[in-house]
């Protein structure tokens, strides 16, 4: 580590944040079907590999995000849409490659789950790096600065503020004798609405894989459920509709050219049970393009606006099978 880098460090040791029971503040929770939590932490800065590992080290002992599932790679694309303003990122995670040729994590283990961008480990580059839009994993030089990604248990301590308030200029050394300087600016909060999401009204808006860049993502309406709530916390879910001119906002949100009319649709919280329809956020059907509710359906549904879908915005699409049907994006929303 330069000794710049050192000297911010030390500078903020006296302000590290502690949050029991808890992430830290600005890491988000992420729980995985081993009931094993873990806090992810998307820098904004700017770090080649060795720093990146470093700064994450100082964190409590954590690391670059050793990304070991789909559910792992969706909520770590998700978390950095938010922390970074949106999809158009490129950020370190915990892979190596060998001398071998062979990918490992950042550790030295093995990899239990791959999700390359081309869909097989490539023979270049010397470490990995999250691509936001298609929210694969890439290949790239380990002495070029990027964005990255922590990961620490819970219970530990947050980067100290001054890191996250003026990790502005980070030198990092590309050779022996030549170094490389970047400077970033820290985004400001974002006021009504967090970075990723959309105001309309009175509420924000999150749309997931929105235009659908990621045609191997797909999740049940449950899942979606969940994850909005791990998105924007107790008062997010998947989002309820109550007039024309929000639908419209919906739809020219999501509106395509050629995903698949059946599995591209985006899930919204309407269910219908024994007859009777109920948003996930307890708000009032007061606006329904659903079909008829019957005492022996149990739905879900979901809304598309693409070209080659026929009468796609006439109503909204009911999946009858919901425990196990999948779509390829959602909607969550919730009030400012």
């Amino acid at each position: 580590m330069t000794f710049s880098l050192l000297k911010v460090f030390f500078l903020g040791l006296s302000s590290i944040l502690v949050v029991e029971g808890d992430c830290p503040d600005g890491s988000y929770a992420f729980t995985s079907k081993t009931s094993i939590t873990e806090c992810i932490l998307p820098l904004d800065a700017d770090a080649a590999y060795g720093t990146a590992k470093e700064i994450c080290q100082f964190a409590n002992g954590g690391r670059l995000i050793q990304i070991a599932s789909l559910e792992e790679n969706l909520y770590a694309s998700a978390f950095s849409e938010i922390t970074l303003g949106g999809s158009d990122f490129t950020a370190l995670i915990g892979l190596e490659r060998r001398a071998d040729g062979k990918w490992t994590y950042s550790d030295g283990s093995p990899l239990i789950y791959e999700n390359w961008i081309g869909g097989e480990a490539p023979d270049n580059g010397t470490c990995a790096a999250l691509d936001g839009t298609s929210k694969k994993w890439v290949a790239v030089p380990g002495t070029v600065p990027y964005k990255f990604i922590c990961t620490f248990p819970p219970k530990g301590n947050s980067l100290p503020s001054s890191i996250l308030t003026t990790l502005g200029t980070i030198t990092t050394t590309t050779n022996p004798t030549k170094a490389h300087t970047t400077t970033t600016t820290t985004r400001p909060p974002t006021r009504g609405c967090p970075s990723g999401w959309v105001n309309f009204t009175d509420h924000c808006y999150y749309f997931y894989n929105r235009l659908v860049s990621d045609k191997s993502f797909a999740i049940d309406f449950i899942s979606a459920e969940t994850q909005c709530q791990k998105l924007g916390g107790s008062q997010s879910h998947l989002v309820s509709i109550h007039s024309d001119a929000e639908y419209n906002f919906l739809n020219a949100n999501i509106k395509t050219d050629d995903v698949p009319c059946v599995n591209g649709r985006a899930f919204i919280g309407l269910s219908c049970s024994n007859g009777s329809y109920k948003w996930t956020d307890s708000s009032s059907v007061n606006y329904n393009k659903a079909h008829t509710c019957f005492n022996d359906q149990s739905a879900v549904y979901a809304i598309i606006n693409d070209s080659g879908c026929q009468n796609a915005n006439d109503y909204w699409l009911e999946d009858y099978a919901n425990s196990s049907i999948k779509q390829q994006r959602f909607i969550c929303k919730m009030p400012m």
